[in-house]
């Protein structure tokens, strides 16, 4: 049987029972979600980058290009601002709508927006 895998989309795992390789979105709370090939519940840390360090160069370049767009139409943020953002996952940047963030008007607009990203 094969049981049906969800969005593409998501967290890299690797099922310690039948080897698959997945990326799926575990669910908020528990970060865990069933391998698709076999069923077996997989745990997901909260910091993927430990084990992928692409994505840690990825998230950073993104997190640094959204820091530099708004320190130039809004300059430098304030220190606890700066403080806030530093503490932030740069995963958070990640699928932030450029658009909507052209049109902020302030920094906390921003930490507003970025904490509302679900990873």
């Amino acid at each position: 049987m094969t049981i049906s895998s969800r969005t593409p989309e998501g967290d890299p795992n690797q099922c310690p029972i039948c080897g698959h390789h997945v990326r799926i979105e575990p669910s908020l709370d528990t970060r865990d979600a069933p391998c698709p090939r076999c069923g077996h519940l997989l745990w997901f840390s909260d910091d993927i980058t430990r084990r992928y360090p692409d994505l840690a160069t990825k998230w950073w370049s993104v997190k640094e290009r959204v820091i530099n767009v708004m320190t130039q139409q809004l300059g430098p943020p304030s220190e606890a601002i700066r403080m806030v953002l530093q503490g932030l996952s740069p995963s958070k940047f990640e699928k932030v709508d450029w658009d909507f963030l052209l049109k902020m008007n302030t920094w906390d607009e921003l930490l507003v927006l970025v904490r509302a990203e679900r990873r």
